[in-house]
């Protein structure tokens, strides 16, 4: 009988196959898809915009003076009307910073979200907008801003929002040249694209700049520094890798002058590749060079005649000849005046560079065998 009660259960739909995923509807696609994105989203208090914060995440762990530890979590927000289109990288940045137990909560995001709106004003021009320390009130057992812990806010200033606006500048960069190279037809010759990129070029020689864009440390646990800027002679992208300070001396009248190594290279865009070879060396042109001050001061300073003058001894022609030995191209002096000299002056800063060369050549060596 065991057949008949199978064909009596298939024909009264007890067996029917259950869909392992039923389809959600639209609605819960838009949640789960905002909740992957720690995305929250509120009425604006002008009752007119709507006010988005998405990409929430802990920045870093910050060491206060008195040994207490926060998160700093880092969030997109923007403030809109519905109707308004969103662009790329018109959002804003808000930070706040919360102990180091405490969860990041939809409740949370949403309290930061309202504080935004508070205290951002429209027609400010800050790209961070720095909350403080976040916390529950225990009367009322809601979020609410404890306080601006000291040092948070300048460090912010200081580091966090001039990477955000580099990154920016970067990406608007490379979208302008690939707007420009989606508008290069199969048929323009290469001479008309050399032409084209003369004028994004002389596009940049209008407004130089020289920046820091990484810190970090090698496998030979050696600390280094990467920049970028212009090359002033031709407007092409400076790149300034494994920047690393290897001596300092004070001169006969009391000016100091600081003695760098790096990788020098120069290219026509920001999205062109970067090559390490095997001893984790950034293919390009070995320098040593001397500065009044150490580098990333003069950047953090930004003083626009200095910042020229830098860019112009690391632009020299001669600079990027022979990328196999590594070569002392010179010296910006405390008159932040040029000199594009072979050898340096000073005794211990002709030595210090021949060890250089020396260790070098050594590696190239190495490698090549």
């Amino acid at each position: 009988m065991g057949w008949l009660r199978k064909l009596l259960d298939f024909l009264s739909g007890k067996n029917k196959t259950k869909l392992l995923n039923p389809p959600k509807n639209i609605e819960t696609q838009i949640q789960e898809v905002r909740k992957n994105r720690n995305e929250v989203e509120i009425d604006s208090f002008d009752n007119e915009n709507k006010v988005i914060l998405w990409d929430a995440h802990i920045d870093k762990i910050l060491t206060h003076e008195d040994g207490y530890e926060t998160n700093l979590v880092m969030a997109k927000i923007i403030r809109k009307r519905d109707e308004d289109a969103y662009f790329i990288d018109s959002n804003d940045y808000v930070l706040f910073e919360v102990d180091r137990k405490q969860e990041i909560t939809e409740e949370l995001l949403e309290k930061v979200a309202e504080c935004y709106d508070l205290v951002k004003r429209p027609d400010s021009k800050e790209l961070c907008t720095y909350l403080g320390l976040m916390g529950i009130n225990k009367e009322n057992q809601t979020y609410n801003i404890m306080s601006k812990l000291p040092g948070t806010e300048q460090y912010i200033r200081k580091i966090i929002e001039p990477h955000l606006e580099g990154q920016r500048r970067k990406r608007e960069q490379s979208f302008q040249r690939q707007e420009f190279l989606d508008r290069i037809d199969e048929r323009e010759t290469i001479d008309n694209y050399k032409e084209k990129q003369k004028e994004i070029n002389a596009e940049r020689l209008k407004r130089p700049y020289l920046e820091e864009t990484k810190i970090y440390r090698s496998r030979n646990n050696k600390s280094y520094e990467d920049f970028e800027g212009i090359n002033i002679n031709n407007g092409e992208i400076l790149r300034l890798h494994q920047v690393r300070k290897i001596g300092k001396i004070i001169e006969e009248n009391g000016n100091s002058s600081y003695l760098y190594s790096g990788i020098l290279n120069s290219v026509n865009s920001i999205t062109d590749e970067i090559t390490v070879n095997r001893a984790g060396i950034v293919e390009g042109f070995p320098i040593c060079f001397e500065l009044p001050d150490a580098l990333d001061r003069i950047v953090e300073k930004n003083d626009e005649v200095q910042i020229k003058q830098v860019l112009r001894l690391l632009s020299y022609d001669k600079n990027f000849e022979n990328a196999k030995e590594l070569k002392y191209i010179g010296k910006l002096t405390s008159d932040d005046v040029v000199e594009h000299v072979k050898e340096s002056n000073n005794e211990i800063i002709r030595k210090k560079v021949q060890e250089e060369k020396q260790e070098y050549r050594k590696i190239i060596d190495n490698m090549e065998r």
